[in-house]
């Protein structure tokens, strides 16, 4: 919005004093010389307000809107003021691929690494030696854990990105109050870090960075984390424990096969000895111990008594209505 206010009031202010600078100038040669100057312009026209009363009031009204938003503008962005009066119009934009050193702008102020430090999973770009650094960037990669170890190790972020992303954090200084400012971002931005273990120890990275346009920050380029800067979480540095796992194989079911008549005469010896329920075609029941078969084909079953002991009977198959093995 800031933006329209300018644009705006820059559109209606500059053809407002072309047309009061010819209105002025048909009334005196003087008003035609002077007018040339946007401030005697104005002042002509106020000393003419009967001939150039249109003109006028469209270049005060760009007037209006331009200092206005110029007014917005050093209330949310001061950098980004001194930067228009300074006759920086466009941004300095730092390649994608840049090898170079980490270097771009931060909050529309130019942004030159000084030193790079890994701490538990912070990523910390400083320029400036002191104890609080003119400007500072933070990248929270402490989600990531054991993986920061690895030899290699690389993360993107996209502005539609969601779940759980490395915080960013800014932190510097205003041009012209020297306040300290700090902004967190969670998601919105776009991010590109690469990180690579050194044989000599410490770590080599290459980072783009990439806020809205309103946040005027792109950071872009290589960097080198010296060992001495580096301090992982002690937690990352145990062994991981190795647990054991014992596959479980399921023993394997073996059918049990269905007793039946036409069965126990194809394989008495399966049966001997079992306890077996016989109910004969003429209704009497005989229970005991399967002796085996008979020269005639009978079933030959044993059943405890009182006395003699025990007696056996013998069931011809073709008389057999019900029969039931009473043990497994």
């Amino acid at each position: 919005m800031t933006a329209l206010y300018i644009l705006g009031g820059a559109a209606l202010a500059v053809p407002g004093w072309v047309w009061l600078w010819l209105r002025i100038a048909r009334q005196h040669w003087v008003w035609g010389i002077a007018g040339v100057l946007p401030p005697a312009a104005l002042l002509g026209g106020l000393l003419n307000a009967r001939a150039a009363l249109l003109p006028l009031l469209l270049h005060m009204a760009g007037l209006g809107l331009l200092g206005f938003g110029l007014w917005q503008l050093w209330q949310e962005q001061p950098e980004q003021l001194e930067r228009l009066l300074q006759g920086q119009w466009s941004e300095n934009v730092v390649s994608l691929e840049s090898d170079g050193q980490l270097q771009g702008q931060l909050q529309g102020q130019p942004f030159l690494l000084e030193r790079a430090g890994l701490q538990q999973g912070m990523l910390v770009l400083r320029q400036g030696q002191g104890l609080i650094a003119n400007r500072e960037i933070r990248i929270d990669l402490s989600s990531h854990g054991r993986a920061l170890m690895a030899p290699t190790f690389g993360t993107d972020v996209l502005p539609n990105d969601s779940g759980e992303l490395p915080q960013v954090e800014l932190l510097w200084q205003e041009k012209l109050s020297g306040q300290p400012r700090a902004l967190r971002l969670s998601r919105g931005y776009t991010l590109s870090l690469s990180l690579e273990r050194l044989p000599a120890g410490g770590l080599s990275g290459k980072l783009y960075l990439s806020l809205p346009a309103r946040q005027a920050t792109v950071i872009s380029g290589s960097f080198l984390v010296s060992a001495a800067d580096e301090q992982p979480d002690p937690a990352w540095l145990q062994p991981v424990e190795e647990i054991e796992v014992v596959e479980q194989v399921e023993p394997e079911v073996v059918p049990v096969p269905v007793f039946s008549l036409s069965r126990l005469r194809s394989r008495p010896h399966e049966y001997l000895q079992r306890e077996l329920y016989i109910e004969t075609s003429s209704g009497h029941l005989v229970r005991g111990k399967f002796q085996g078969i008979n020269e005639s084909g009978q079933l030959e079953i044993k059943q405890m008594v009182k006395s003699p002991g025990f007696v056996v009977f013998r069931v011809a198959p073709a008389d057999v209505q019900v029969i039931r093995l009473q043990q497994p």
